[in-house]
């Protein structure tokens, strides 16, 4: 964020807690976590590679080596206006070749405009939202702009706008000459040859955050304040919405800031409440990840029902269905699925429980249509044997 604005902000909000006697000459400085020490590397991190690895930049920034194609999201390496707790793992100077660079919006921690510049030389391509698109092509640099929702290539990677809420200068008369618009900040998705990557970027935390497909790996910049920011429980809500995803953290414990909350959380504290806390990886600056493949899944290739196309249900895009092709079960599909879904599935008719083809066999398929990640608006179960449909509403 630009800091300035947002400092005198703290200041005003916070001079009643900070205001001593006159006899006091000393404030004690607040606790702040620090990430690990700075593991620096060098250009091996941007040579050809047979998998994806992911390294936090420190601040907000993450590198991202698929494959042998490279992109960062909001580097800053270098310039910055406030104090850090520690370096840099690689400055510009070192960085061979990239090819792209995305800003998830204008504050000066994630479009670096000194970074940016410095990187020019060896970046192919920047991409952002059309408003810092107008920024970065005011500065000579060779970016495209992208509407929320826009979905493009470069090289192996398919890329995808998703929403954010950051517009905070609109709150603070004077800093900014223009108003900010919703579409000004996104996210970004990335689907890679290894598996999907999502950085919801700095937001407050939307409805939309908890119905996306579920990624394998969530890059959040984490900070504990919720003003605009997701703050301690919106990360929570966000990480549990999808169980299984690795977390990596960014956007803590660099700026040597202990009283000015965007730039405070303690990994700690969102592990408490954290569903399947090991997966929250708490790396240090330059520390690489490298991500797993996506397990290929096994499909019945007897016969295949399009159901997504006769309910306007299916259409809305907050929809989330999960397929289960079940030929022949020696138990309720109901336990079947609660066995082994991924999702909490919404007791379907006590009828379906019942129906064998009469050697007490289960003969169905039984489809969860999930709304809001969570609760399904429908279910359906087939009658493999004849193929005839089965609807009850909840």
């Amino acid at each position: 964020m630009t800091t300035k604005f947002f400092t005198i902000a703290l200041l005003i909000t916070s001079i009643a807690g900070q205001a001593q006697s006159s006899t006091d000459t000393t404030k004690k400085k607040h606790y702040q976590a620090k990430a690990p020490k700075t593991q620096p590397f060098g250009a091996e991190a941007f040579k050809s590679s047979k998998v994806t690895t992911i390294r936090w930049l420190g601040m907000a920034g993450f590198l991202v080596n698929s494959q042998g194609t490279t992109f960062m999201i909001d580097p800053l390496l270098e310039g910055y206006d406030m104090p850090l707790l520690m370096k840099f793992p690689i400055t510009p100077k070192e960085v061979p070749n990239v090819d792209a660079i995305f800003a998830t919006h204008s504050d000066n921690d994630h479009y670096s405009v000194e970074t940016f510049k410095d990187l020019s030389q060896v970046t192919k391509e920047y991409h952002s939202t059309v408003y810092v698109d107008s920024l970065m092509r005011n500065e000579g640099l060779h970016s495209f702009g992208h509407g929320i929702g826009d979905t493009f290539h470069f090289a192996n990677v398919k890329v995808k706008l998703t929403p954010a809420n950051h517009a905070w200068q609109n709150a603070y008369p004077g800093a900014s000459k223009r108003f900010f618009k919703p579409e000004d900040a996104c996210g970004f998705w990335f689907d890679t040859p290894d598996g999907s990557i999502w950085t919801p970027g700095d937001s407050r935390l939307m409805p939309e955050q908890l119905q996306m497909p579920a990624p394998d790996v969530i890059l959040l910049f984490y900070s504990e304040d919720s003003a605009w920011h997701s703050g301690l429980e919106g990360s929570a809500k966000i990480i549990n919405a999808y169980p299984k995803a690795t977390v990596l953290l960014s956007h803590w414990g660099f700026v040597d800031a202990p009283d000015f909350a965007p730039f405070n959380g303690d990994p700690a504290h969102l592990k408490k409440l954290a569903v399947n806390p090991e997966r929250i990886h708490v790396l240090a600056p330059g520390e690489s990840y490298v991500l797993k493949p996506r397990k290929k899944r096994k499909r019945n290739r007897g016969f295949c029902f399009n159901f997504f196309q006769d309910e306007s249900v299916f259409q809305s895009a907050a929809v989330r269905a999960d397929i289960f092709q079940i030929p022949c079960l020696t138990q309720s599909p109901v336990r079947y699925l609660l066995k082994n879904s991924t999702h909490i599935l919404w007791p379907i008719s006590s009828a379906v429980e019942k129906k064998t083809d009469g050697s007490g066999m289960y003969r169905y398929l039984v489809v969860g249509v999930f709304l809001n990640n969570q609760t399904p608006a429908c279910a359906y179960s087939i009658l493999l044997q004849k193929k005839q449909w089965k609807y009850w509403k909840k």
